[in-house]
């Protein structure tokens, strides 16, 4: 069975679903049988890293979501994560650009090594804070 998965590094709910998804198809056993395969998809290509601009901010003052609006995702977010193996670290997340990301899956898939890495983009980015 293959599996396209389009989305973006930048997505938080790219890194629940994408983490679901695994989680589903091993407690299935279908391990063996399910190929998947990422696409690249940015949710916002114009984004510029900017220092001291944090995802909190940015959503707030620059996509006009109110500060509970914000909260309620984030909490529901870190509550499905929780129940998956992720931690969020949204106070840490930076806005920046993911095309670079992008290409570097595109070089990794070459190798079969698309999953891994993008499992550690998703970890860089929405766990350590850093600008990938």
């Amino acid at each position: 069975m293959k599996i396209e998965i389009w989305s973006d590094i930048l997505c938080p709910f790219c890194y629940l679903g994408k983490q679901q998804l695994e989680l589903a198809i091993e407690k299935v056993g279908l391990s063996n049988e399910v190929e998947i395969t990422f696409r690249s998809f940015q949710l916002n290509p114009e984004a510029k890293y900017q220092e001291g601009l944090n995802m909190n901010d940015y959503l707030i003052k620059q996509r006009g979501y109110s500060e509970s609006e914000l909260a309620k995702s984030h909490n529901h977010l870190i509550e499905k994560g929780q129940e998956v193996g992720i931690t969020y670290n949204f106070d840490s997340v930076k806005i920046c650009n993911s095309i670079n990301a992008h290409a570097f899956l595109h070089f990794a898939e070459k190798h079969n090594k698309a999953s891994e890495l993008y499992k550690r983009l998703f970890e860089l980015y929405f766990v350590e804070g850093a600008n990938i």
